[in-house]
């Protein structure tokens, strides 16, 4: 997959993204609690690039985890990727300015956090966008810590595998599975022009109940 293919879904909402996994049977696609923090009116489209954070005690201290995990995320991310952040949800920020300046400077498409992010007004200085749980001063220290990469991870309530499709925008972020890339596509744009002919009808002074909801027969 390269990123070229992908771009398509920069004309497609996450709301007609949402429908479109829906009819395909994925009930649980959005992530929830996490909203666009440094940009608005803004839509992020990449490639999932997981990093798994664990809560942090004198076990964790003493074996697994390695705190230089995030710069390797960082390191081996590409122009394709959004980096999906599991951090269980936590309210502190798990990362800050100087490391979205260089994911920024790499040309990382966006960072996504199941938990808080700190440097708002220095990142939002970056024009770098940054979807997660909230804003604060925050620092991880003594709460979490980063334990492995490129694995399946849950982000917002959703499963994410790395080199999943991620789409972020005002609504929120939706994950779409590699393999439902085409189908995806496909019934979001239908989405997104039936959309378009409602509110055509609606400009143009049709009474709701005929301009809404849309109708299938309007774009066959």
């Amino acid at each position: 997959m390269i990123l070229r293919d992908i771009q398509i879904f920069k004309k497609i909402s996450t709301a007609s993204l949402y429908s479109a996994l829906y009819d395909l049977g994925y009930k649980n696609c959005w992530m929830k609690g996490i909203k666009p923090i440094t940009i608005n009116k803004i839509r992020v489209v990449g490639i999932a690039k997981t990093l798994k954070y664990l809560p942090l005690n004198n076990t964790l201290r003493n074996g697994i985890y390695n705190e230089k995990l995030p710069l390797q995320a960082i390191d081996e991310a590409t122009e394709k990727n959004i980096i999906v952040c599991d951090a269980g949800g936590i309210k502190v920020g798990v990362f800050g300015g100087c490391m979205c300046l260089a994911m920024k400077v790499k040309g990382i498409k966006a960072l996504i956090i199941d938990g808080g992010v700190r440097d708002v007004p220095e990142i939002k200085s970056y024009n770098f966008p940054v979807f997660a749980k909230c804003a604060t001063p925050a620092s991880i220290d003594g709460y979490i810590a980063p334990v492995s990469i490129d694995i399946p991870v849950r982000c917002g309530g959703v499963l994410v595998r790395p080199e999943d499709i991620i789409v972020g925008d005002d609504d929120g972020v939706v994950v779409i599975p590699k393999e439902e890339m085409e189908e995806v596509m496909k019934k979001g744009l239908k989405y997104e022009r039936l959309d378009e002919e409602s509110r055509k009808r609606i400009l143009t002074g049709y009474p709701i109940k005929e301009a809404y909801p849309p109708r299938e027969e309007w774009i066959s």
